[in-house]
């Protein structure tokens, strides 16, 4: 009985330290989020996390033929950086593939076409997608398809995903997260916070 009782003690301690950590909610602390990158964008350029240096950077992950999430995500992103106005150009905002299967350059460049042109969408190698990942605590996995529900999956696939956007300040550090329900106006009021 004692060694449940601890079990239980330790999933909700648990827990209790990733909503406080800011994954769930809007707080700022110094947790192990994000890393070192190196990707291609979607213009085929060859980028690492350090060309961001001294920009505030509004990271989402997500892929291409995703039918509902992460449209509905890039434009709260491109509202966020039409929201910050003069303030936009201090902020990288950036849309990286949890399927480089399929999102090569190209498809990235078509997609993010529909969306704010400052957004900038990234891609690599499956262990540079999945090392990233890792680092930024985002789950990703490969599904079949609900049958007829997904017309623009790849050979019947999709992604159940997480749908966070990561506030990473200007040295890279993850500062928050935000859900897909959060309105462009405190987002960008975050980011400003940020700038200073």
């Amino acid at each position: 009985m004692k060694k449940i009782l601890l079990l239980l003690a330790i999933i909700v301690v648990g827990g209790w330290g990733v909503i406080s950590s800011g994954i769930l909610g809007d707080t700022h602390v110094d947790a192990e989020v994000g890393g070192p990158f190196t990707l291609t964008d979607q213009n085929g350029k060859t980028v690492n996390d350090h060309d961001f240096r001294g920009k505030v950077m509004l990271v989402f992950f997500g892929f291409t033929s995703c039918p509902d999430l992460c449209p509905t995500t890039l434009l709260l992103m491109s509202q966020t950086v039409e929201q910050l106005k003069a303030d936009a150009a201090k902020v990288a905002p950036i849309f990286v593939t949890v399927d480089p299967e399929h999102d090569t350059p190209a498809q990235m460049k078509t997609f993010l076409a529909n969306f704010n042109p400052a957004i900038i969408g990234l891609t690599g190698t499956q262990k540079q997608i999945d090392d990233l990942k890792a680092g930024y605590k985002v789950y990703a996995e490969k599904v079949e398809a609900p049958k007829g529900e997904d017309k623009n999956a790849p050979s019947g696939q999709t992604f159940d995903h997480s749908g966070y956007m990561y506030l990473m300040d200007k040295h890279g550090k993850f500062v928050t997260a935000f859900g897909p329900d959060t309105t462009p106006q405190t987002i960008a009021e975050k980011i400003r916070e940020n700038l200073e």
